[in-house]
């Protein structure tokens, strides 16, 4: 297994052992969380595989057979969330189970999984942004430079600022988690989580080489935008009907 399978493969390990100690703690069976697993990390790889055809879609109308070269690299976590997701809904709708419990579960521990994977686009000199002088700018070895980039040596580490906020993102819904300092509704994390991260991807896609347009629109902040929306104002309705 390659470095970044590596990291990637540890990150999902890490989630699902966090997860299994909460799912005991709430008196839930750990055998559905193991049996969802499967379907999340199946769906997730080909949302995330998917996603990031489509963003790169001309390297890889020219080049097919890497389309199945994830080794190298290359799954966008947006597609991976949504393909995550949907594998999640499947599995439990089949069990008959309660899904928003293990949606606010799932997505209590994500981004961690997520502030670990995004080492991976270190490992594999990826995801990088627009090119910089500031002092923690990430040196890229010539041969990953972009075409007419050849000769420029340092860009922003667009990995490090999402694995920062990542985990900053994971501390807070933990310690409202832990410490209920808020009463969680339920689908509260949910909300929670997808309007923070989506976010710190509108905000990161500022400083991102190239991002994936149509119509001159970036598409990861319209994603972003069409998610952010709904899920504050369902925090925004769940604050109002607390505080009555």
């Amino acid at each position: 297994m390659s470095p970044y399978g590596i990291i990637i493969s540890f990150s999902i390990l890490v989630a699902l052992l966090l997860c299994e100690k909460i799912v005991k703690k709430e008196g839930k069976d750990p055998d559905l969380l193991w049996g969802m697993s499967i379907w999340v990390i199946v769906f997730g790889i080909i949302g995330a595989r998917i996603y990031h055809v489509l963003d790169y879609l001309p390297f890889y109308l020219y080049e097919p057979l890497k389309i199945f070269q994830i080794w190298h690299g290359g799954l966008g976590i947006i597609g991976a969330i949504f393909g995550g997701a949907l594998g999640a809904y499947l599995y439990l709708k089949i069990k008959k189970q309660n899904k928003t419990f293990w949606f606010d579960l799932g997505f209590l521990v994500l981004p961690l999984s997520q502030s670990i994977a995004r080492w991976g686009n270190f490992i594999n000199h990826e995801n990088y942004g627009l090119p910089t002088n500031v002092p923690w700018g990430q040196y890229i070895p010539t041969e990953f430079r972009y075409k007419g980039l050849e000769n420029v040596e340092r860009y922003h580490p667009i990995y490090l600022y999402e694995s920062i906020l990542d985990l900053l993102l994971f501390l807070i819904l933990g310690y409202l988690y832990k410490t209920k300092k808020i009463k969680l509704g339920s689908g509260v994390i949910t909300s929670i989580y997808l309007t923070g991260y989506f976010s710190i991807r509108f905000v990161l896609e500022f400083f991102r080489l190239n991002p994936w347009k149509m119509l001159g629109l970036n598409i990861a902040q319209m994603i972003s935008i069409l998610i952010i929306i709904p899920n504050l104002s369902v925090l925004i309705a769940n604050f109002r009907y607390k505080k009555r």
